[in-house]
């Protein structure tokens, strides 16, 4: 009986530590150089993947800063070039006044 409940104490104590399944706790990236890229498709998946990722944690990417341009609608972006990959960024949000 005695060493049943210490079992017990034991697992609860276990599964106090482990996060629970419907918090998110990351996201699960796939190690590129590993898998071998090898078609440009893949390659463009694999880019798209990590923006994503980066929006989704808030991780801080870097890029060449392309041109300012003027779209239909009027908004104002800058174009960002991100391994290859077009991005645009609204003025708004990098905090520029034109």
């Amino acid at each position: 009986m005695k060493d049943e409940s210490l079992i017990m104490q034991a697992e609860e104590a276990r599964e106090r530590g482990r996060p629970r399944a419907g918090r998110l706790t990351g996201v699960l990236t796939v190690d590129v150089d590993a898998a071998g890229v090898t078609r440009e498709n893949e390659t463009e998946d694999v880019v798209w993947h990590e923006l994503v990722n980066a929006q989704r944690t808030r991780k801080i990417l870097s890029g060449s800063l392309s041109g300012i341009e003027r779209l239909d609608g009027g908004w104002v972006v800058a174009v960002v070039y991100y391994k290859g990959q077009r991005i645009l960024i609204p003025m708004e949000e990098m905090m520029i006044n034109l």
